[in-house]
């Protein structure tokens, strides 16, 4: 009889430290959940505002390029430097460098997993539309100044480098924009779900 009250008197003293134990478990378990999905909250609003600065940034020169596109279809020949002058428009290629700071801090605290897949995938496709218009950037860049300024046979050359970059430039800064309001929508449809 001893015994199995000293087994009844352990087990009861026992059951308060489990269930202590237990609760504190579930607590430090919802304070992570909850620090979780703050940051998750966090770093979607980066994401977010990184995305709007970015289509800021091409409509304040969308139209540039499509100014240039329009008076090189225009311009005539270059025959001699006197011709230049209906170069005056030209303002170089204006084609900004695009930031991804918040989307690659997201890839790298491994937060990217907890965003919800609907929007995980429209943000993608605004990422993967961010890296081809950087590329564009680049190819141009390095396609333009490769060019031979110092001679006058190449403005021509010039010209239609320019015309050609400036309409592929105009339906990838209209694809990219469309992406960005539909990532942007996508994260308004989350954010009140």
């Amino acid at each position: 009889m001893n015994f199995k009250k000293t087994i009844a008197k352990i087990l009861l003293d026992l059951i308060p430290v489990a269930v202590g134990v237990y609760i504190g478990i579930l607590g430090s378990n919802w304070n992570e959940n909850q620090k979780t999905i703050e940051f998750k909250d966090h770093t979607i609003e980066r994401i977010r505002k990184e995305i709007e600065k970015n289509k800021s940034l091409i409509l304040e020169v969308k139209d540039y390029h499509i100014m240039v596109n329009e008076k090189i279809k225009k311009m005539p020949r270059i025959e001699s430097y006197k011709d230049t002058i209906s170069l005056h428009f030209w303002r170089g290629l204006r084609i900004p460098r695009l930031q991804k700071s918040a989307y690659q801090t997201a890839m790298q605290t491994g937060i990217i997993g907890e965003i919800e897949i609907a929007l995980l995938e429209k943000i993608n496709e605004v990422y993967l539309q961010i890296d081809l218009y950087n590329q564009f950037r680049n190819t141009a860049s390095q396609g333009l100044y490769a060019n031979d300024f110092s001679d006058i046979k190449s403005f021509n050359k010039i010209a239609s480098f320019l015309g050609v970059t400036m309409v592929d430039l105009y339906y990838l800064e209209n694809e990219i924009i469309e992406k960005f309001k539909t990532c942007l929508s996508e994260m308004d449809k989350t954010n009140k779900e």
